[in-house]
């Protein structure tokens, strides 16, 4: 990131200096160099061993050190001594450094203290009250989304895009999904699950996300990655969303951390060569795949956490429209957006869940059938019956066939659906039974009933 230097206005910086007794600069006095810096640019610091941080346009950066080294060659470098050597050297920009960072120590805790407002790029929006102020560098905030406050600002082409690839059923909720991405909390125990095949709009829809967060305050861990790479939890200090645009098959064993996540529990952000960051999350969670990876874990505490939205408008390659996706991310639709779905969020909060939510006992059904269908059809549509006289094979595979394209996966072919259902249901026995149409015997399945839970 390119330092702002150039937003700092200052000039020649010859009142921090000492003169000899010929009136030609000698040295830098570091107690004024000190004093001017922390006026310029407002630094803080958490810790002996970190960054320092500055502030610009509104909010707290990170590259305070660089800034000021910049700040005290530019401003100096003109200057010579007797010997004709800088008046400041590499050694005293350290020491003016130093005492800059143990004078101005703060905590994080101090940061961003109130959930009612949201730092824009044009100033402070509180939601509860929606007033909006110039920035006050007195409010110290480590977080700012890259959205002007316009109050006359519309979003007709986010509408129109979101009409289109989110389920009707889920548009509403999925407005107040974006607003509760603005809010610095986890109260509401939801992560978004994007499912479909390429081509759906899973990708724009997250761009959308991104875009109205702001890169800087995105990162992107997987739901396996959250649980094994090791500097992952640190990611996600001080993130306002953590988003997955291809979340792999390979089986979830460890759903631990992701219930910490998105729990509100005390986290420890490991990081290297550092002492650790203690934080609580308020980075939402919004998963994208194509492929629902295997989960040993079928407890409420998981299901009722995920919302799954199925995307299922396939795009054509003519349909696509790039001129327009690109409109998504003006100015203009960024604030409209803002003015759409902010009206929405002081209810949400006092209601604290999501309108239109599954069950999750909905979610658990739909994820198992999207990540295993021949593992939903055995446990849920089919039961032990010794009275029944049996079900034709091809019936049965039929109607295994009706849930794979319920849930639009792809059937296995019917003699290895007979394989792999005889492994799920043993008390399966093949027999014959008459099939009056036909007025012949085909083969069945004896001993088995529907349950049709799925019609």
């Amino acid at each position: 990131m390119a330092l702002p230097i150039e937003d700092f206005k200052f000039d020649i910086l010859n009142e921090l200096l000492a003169l000899d007794k010929d009136g030609r600069p000698d040295r830098v006095i570091e107690d004024k160099a000190v004093e001017y810096i922390i006026k310029l640019i407002h630094p803080v610091s958490f810790s002996a061993d970190e960054d320092i941080y500055f502030y610009h346009n509104g909010v707290y950066k990170e590259g305070g050190e660089d800034l000021i080294r910049q700040i005290l060659n530019k401003g100096l470098l003109p200057f010579r001594n007797a010997y004709n050597d800088p008046v400041i050297s590499i050694k005293q920009s350290n020491e003016i450094i130093e005492k800059i960072r143990y004078l101005c120590m703060d905590e994080r805790k101090n940061f961003d203290t109130d959930l009612a407002i949201i730092n824009m790029k044009n100033g402070l929006y509180n939601w509860q009250t929606s007033e909006f102020k110039e920035h006050d560098a007195n409010y110290k905030s480590l977080l700012q989304i890259p959205i002007i406050y316009d109050v006359n600002a519309d979003c007709p082409i986010h509408r129109e895009v979101l009409n289109e690839i989110v389920p009707e059923k889920y548009y509403g909720l999925v407005l107040e999904y974006f607003a509760y991405l603005l809010y610095r909390s986890y109260n509401i125990q939801s992560c978004l699950l994007l499912y479909g095949p390429g081509g759906t709009g899973k990708s724009v829809f997250l761009d959308m996300m991104r875009n109205f967060i702001g890169e800087e305050n995105c990162t992107n861990y997987s739901l396996q990655s959250l649980t094994t790479k090791h500097f992952s939890i640190y990611r996600l200090y001080n993130k306002m969303l953590n988003e997955c645009g291809d979340l792999d098959n390979s089986a979830i064993n460890n759903t631990g951390v992701f219930k910490q996540i998105t729990g509100r529990d005390m986290l420890a952000g490991e990081r290297k060569f550092l002492d650790p960051i203690y934080f609580i999350n308020f980075a939402k969670c919004v998963f994208s795949t194509n492929e629902c990876p295997p989960i040993k874990d079928n407890s409420t505490g998981f299901y009722r956490r995920i919302i799954i939205l199925l995307f299922t408008r396939k795009y054509k390659q003519e349909e696509y429209d790039y001129e327009r996706l690109e409109k998504l991310k003006s100015e203009e639709e960024l604030s409209g957006l803002f003015n759409m779905v902010i009206k929405l969020l002081p209810e949400l909060i006092n209601r604290a869940y999501l309108k239109d939510a599954p069950t999750p006992e909905e979610t658990q059904k739909l994820y198992g059938a999207l990540s295993d269908p021949l593992m939903l059809f055995s446990r849920d549509c089919i039961f032990e019956d010794p009275s029944s006289y049996g079900i034709f094979k091809a019936t049965l595979y039929q109607e295994y066939c009706k849930i794979c394209n319920k849930f639009k996966q792809i059937p296995l072919h019917m003699n290895d659906f007979n394989k792999e259902l005889l492994k799920l249901a043993p008390y399966l026995k093949t027999g014959q039974k008459m099939n009056k149409q036909l007025q012949k015997k085909q083969s069945s399945w004896i001993g088995v009933s529907l349950t049709h839970l799925y019609d």
